[in-house]
């Protein structure tokens, strides 16, 4: 809620761009920086399931669960980010930034997934998958529909009954 809803999106938005002008980046520069960090709360609905306001409903596709789907989309959009970033580094620095910079954000979003996944489940196709790190297996069941599944907060968001 502190970081993914939109209030907080908001407020880091502003926060963000606040900081560039202050370190004497170009107003563009801050605008562009700003729409980067209201437009992650968007692509995190089609990925995930991300709170709204405080309160209020939670809203996404759940695909992080679909982790085949999850990462045709994150891995790509790394490196399609930072050949951009090279590009215009190539042109202001007239030196590429270095290879290992998008292996090291892919490791990154592997290990992300990882400790998303720890413990819980994902889907394959229309397999369920439950991974336990300390038991090192994976294990997996049949699901009829993962299509319908439910975006909730987690657990300990979800307010207590009365």
């Amino acid at each position: 809620m502190t970081t993914h809803s939109i209030p907080a999106v908001l407020v880091l938005a502003l926060l963000t761009a606040a900081g560039w002008a202050i370190a004497g980046g170009a107003a563009g520069g801050a605008i562009a920086i700003a729409a980067v960090c209201l437009l992650h709360w968007p692509a995190d609905v089609l990925t995930g399931c991300k709170p709204t306001v405080p309160n209020g409903p939670w809203i996404g596709l759940n695909q992080y669960r679909h982790l085949l789907v999850d990462l045709g989309a994150e891995l790509p959009l790394l490196w399609v980010g930072w050949l951009a970033v090279r590009r215009s580094a190539r042109a202001a620095l007239q030196a590429p930034p270095a290879w290992w910079v998008p292996v090291i954000a892919c490791a990154v979003q592997l290990a992300f997934l990882a400790n998303l996944y720890a413990g819980s489940e994902l889907f394959i196709g229309r397999r369920e998958w439950t991974w336990h790190p300390n038991q090192g297996i994976l294990v997996f069941k049949r699901v009829p529909n993962t299509e319908k599944l439910p975006c909730l907060p987690p657990p300990r968001a979800r307010p207590l009954p009365d």
